[in-house]
């Protein structure tokens, strides 16, 4: 028995109402021109346009024409649908406004009773996943580059101590490649005779980090200490791992010594120098080094006795023969030194028995970190 006319108005009806509130957009387009013929609500709002505004549009309106042209873009959809029957994947669309944004699509070939062969396209709007995507990515890069360009040894490690990655310099430190360490874990790593790694290890699992010293062996067999730092963390799946920084503690001496022996140099050459010299902090106007020909040169007993007078203008006459006050001057010097680098200059000293006599300044700009000093190195001239 053939259903009734009413029965089959209420079941296109239904499919009607079905069809309007599917969270997914949802359009048909004819096989024959590639027209639109239908656009549910949601669709139509997800490429923002009015109700019934898109029909009779050619469908490539609604792709992105950024590396081919809109209808080349809907041919090859096209194409590839008619090869297999249907075809799905993620497309960049544009909206009526001209914004980009992706979907992620099925399409379909079906056959309709009112509107013959064609296409069904469902789409779900993907952007706010392809964005974060892009993020994870481009963190994931960043991570990637200070990993592998650390100058210091890297291992990511997994809860039971399998060791996941390992950088060029953990390598280098353990004398074994990524392959090696992934075979060994953490415990071929390790010096299992040291009794501080177990304390450490777990401290990490109380307080999910440590940081304390003790020692690895390397491919060799060599005892190598170390200062190691470790945080645990979770992933987005919530898998728990841990990454473990080490510094070879005999490199770190080694530089340490290095520097004190370079301050020792630096100490010996500024103290045994003939000529007075002096460093100020040009921020505060503030000697804060001179060398002991500064000092006898000037009449000082000490740094201290000096840094009591102020800056460098105290130790001068008032006015330069030039006519400028020797604030004055020393200040457009110093501008000049921390533009340039260095400046030099005639000067006036005043010793503290009141004897007078030109001088030859050379300032020289000095970066230490992030701060900025003044080194002025005095010689007396032809005439003094």
């Amino acid at each position: 028995m053939l259903p009734s006319k009413k029965r089959v108005e209420d079941l296109r009806e239904l499919q009607h109402l079905m069809m309007e509130n599917l969270a997914e957009g949802i359009l048909l387009t004819s096989v024959a021109d590639n027209t639109i013929i239908y656009a549910n609500v949601r669709f139509e709002k997800m490429f923002g346009y009015a109700k019934g505004e898109l029909i009779g549009k050619h469908v490539s309106v609604l792709n992105d024409g950024t590396d081919n042209s809109p209808e080349v873009v809907a041919n090859n959809i096209v194409k590839r649908s008619e090869e297999h029957g249907f075809w799905e994947g993620e497309i960049r669309n544009i909206k009526k406004d001209g914004s980009f944004f992706w979907t992620r699509v099925k399409i379909v070939r079906v056959q309709n009773n009112q509107y013959g062969d064609v296409w069904l396209s469902i789409q779900d709007d993907i952007t706010s996943q392809k964005e974060e995507h892009h993020l994870l990515a481009e963190s994931e890069k960043k991570f990637r580059l200070l990993f592998e360009k650390s100058i210091e040894a890297i291992l990511l490690v997994t809860a039971d101590g399998g060791v996941l990655d390992a950088n060029p310099e953990a390598c280098h430190l353990l004398g074994r490649t990524v392959g090696e360490l992934k075979k060994i874990g953490r415990a071929g790593v390790v010096d299992q005779s040291d009794k501080r790694s177990p304390r450490l290890f777990r401290e990490r699992e109380e307080r999910r980090k440590y940081r304390g010293k003790f020692a690895v062996v390397n491919k060799t067999g060599e005892r190598i200490e170390c200062l190691a730092s470790s945080v645990k963390y979770l992933d987005v799946d919530g898998k728990e791992y841990s990454h473990v920084v080490l510094r070879n503690v005999s490199d770190i001496r080694k530089k340490e010594l290095e520097l004190a022996e370079q301050l020792v140099l630096y100490e010996t050459l500024f103290e045994s120098t003939t000529e007075p010299v002096v460093i100020w902090d040009p921020l505060k106007w503030r000697v804060i080094k001179a060398n002991k020909v500064a000092l006898t040169r000037l009449g000082l007993k000490s740094l201290k006795e000096m840094q009591k007078k102020g800056g460098p203008d105290k130790f001068s006459l008032d006015i330069q023969p030039g006519g400028k006050s020797s604030k004055e001057l020393v200040v457009k010097m110093g501008k000049q030194a921390l533009v340039d680098g260095r400046a030099e200059f005639e000067w006036w000293h005043e010793g503290e028995d009141g004897n007078q006599y030109p001088v030859r300044v050379v300032l020289q700009r000095i970066d230490v970190g992030s701060k900025v000093y003044l080194q002025a190195n005095i010689s007396r001239t032809k005439n003094s």
